[in-house]
């Protein structure tokens, strides 16, 4: 208990005193807690607000375009490209039509899922880029379908890919935004993956 709270750091902001602990770094500006504690390595705030930003930003666009379509699509599709078009869908599945019919079931897994990964942003070590990347789509597509589900009962979809009698479900930017940010979280957890070492034997001369 005693080295716990030698450990333990007061964090100030305009103007509130703040103490410096040997092992805690510069308190200002700082979140998360000690490495020794937690095996976290400190994140500046602003990093952490710039991950926020950036999935607010997604969110938005998600939004945007949702309404977009809402307001000036038809269930019939709008060619775009040979094989692409803009098709107006009311989704009450997951991310690609998958579960169908559970809206309700779903925006309780996305709100979780929200929550899970906003507290991994902000306990996010500094240096692991990747994985604030992915969170930060992560939660950016799952926010986005959460109001949809809330606000009109289903998730609004638009992205219709399409060659010849091939149809790809069609999906929104909050379902690219998770696939995407889930690819990246899978490739930042290979790259990371420990490296098994050669057990070092003596050879006797």
């Amino acid at each position: 208990l005693e080295e716990v709270s030698r450990r333990q750091s007061v964090f100030h902001n305009e103007g509130i005193t703040c103490t410096n602990v040997p092992g805690l770094g510069k308190c200002p500006g700082m979140v998360s807690v000690d490495e020794e504690f937690g095996g976290l390595v400190q994140q500046p705030a602003k990093r952490t607000l710039l991950w926020f930003a950036l999935s607010g930003l997604i969110l938005a666009m998600d939004q945007i375009t949702k309404y977009m379509a809402y307001l000036w699509l038809d269930v019939l599709p709008t060619p775009v490209l040979p094989f692409f078009s803009l098709t107006l869908a009311c989704n009450t599945g997951a991310a690609f039509s998958i579960l169908e019919g559970q809206s309700g079931l779903l925006a309780a897994a996305g709100i979780v899922f929200a929550l899970f990964f906003s507290y991994a942003l902000i306990r996010l070590p500094k240096d692991h880029i990747l994985e604030g990347l992915a969170f930060s789509l992560i939660l950016s597509g799952a926010v986005g379908n959460v109001i949809d589900r809330i606000l009109r009962g289903c998730v609004v979809d638009f992205i219709h890919v399409h060659y010849g009698d091939w149809h790809f479900p069609i999906f929104n930017v909050a379902d690219s935004a998770i696939t995407i940010g889930a690819a990246i979280w899978i490739f930042s957890l290979i790259k990371n993956r420990p490296t098994r070492q050669e057990p070092v034997t003596d050879k006797a001369e």
